[in-house]
């Protein structure tokens, strides 16, 4: 009786360890089984990441997509690229573009060689004898020296309409580095040794006018500078010669 009982102890104790055992091993089965569910799930998504880098079809399924679809989406990816570097790497705001150099309110020229009269730059083919000051065309007809006066006659035209132009304070620069300044100077009738002059003009009729210089001494035959303020703007004439004697 009790090696009977020994026995069928020995027989239960057996089959509950059979029974862990077996139990065990189902989980490890179990375990294998989803680290390789885990591994083939990770393996794929790479692959996948990869081939978008690379531009190719996205991973549906494990089909490809159609080629059509791969390239309408090309665009999109490559702009969300930029956008996701642009955010981490924001470019500083851009400064704002200076203020562009008011116009030059002086015009110039250079005298043409030969004892012509002073030039005044521009385009090209512009009459070298004159320059525009809005709607006033100012051309220099010439200088004469006589007696240690120098006088430079002048044409002025308003173009279109009647308008009102100021001379004042004109000045002659000597080779010698001497400055002049206009003794007088006259526009049709009027005529004045003030530093002023203020004349109305009619529309499109030339008026000649005269600037004056003394004590301009017989070793010279030339002004290095002449310039002539018109109104708000100051032409400017170099290399001015003058005749007489």
């Amino acid at each position: 009786m009790r090696t009977r009982t020994a026995v069928l102890r020995t027989t239960v104790l057996r089959t509950t360890v059979l029974r862990t055992t077996v139990l065990r091993t189902a989980v490890l089965r179990t375990a294998i089984l989803r680290i390789a569910v885990l591994r083939s799930t990770v393996s794929r998504a790479a692959v996948c990441a990869t081939l978008l880098l690379l531009g190719a079809a996205a991973c549906t399924g494990g089909k490809a997509a159609p080629a059509e679809a791969s390239e309408d989406a090309a665009p999109a990816q490559a702009a969300h690229a930029v956008q996701a570097v642009q955010a981490e790497n924001p470019s500083p705001a851009s400064e704002p573009a200076p203020a562009s150099a008011p116009a030059s309110s002086t015009v110039s020229g250079t005298a043409p060689s030969g004892g012509g009269p002073a030039a005044v730059g521009g385009a090209a083919g512009a009459n070298p004898r004159q320059a525009q000051v809005g709607d006033l065309t100012l051309r220099l007809s010439g200088c004469d020296f006589s007696d240690g006066t120098v006088t430079c006659a002048l044409m002025v035209t308003s173009s279109g309409a009647a308008s009102d132009i100021e001379l004042h304070r004109e000045r002659a620069v000597m080779p010698d580095g001497r400055e002049l300044i206009a003794s007088q100077h006259s526009l049709g009738a009027t005529f004045n040794n003030f530093n002023y002059l203020t004349y109305r003009l009619l529309a499109d009729t030339p008026t000649r006018g005269e600037i004056q210089f003394d004590n301009v001494p017989s070793s010279y035959d030339r002004f290095t500078v002449l310039e002539i303020p018109v109104n708000d703007r100051s032409v400017v004439f170099r290399e001015v010669p003058f005749h007489g004697g």
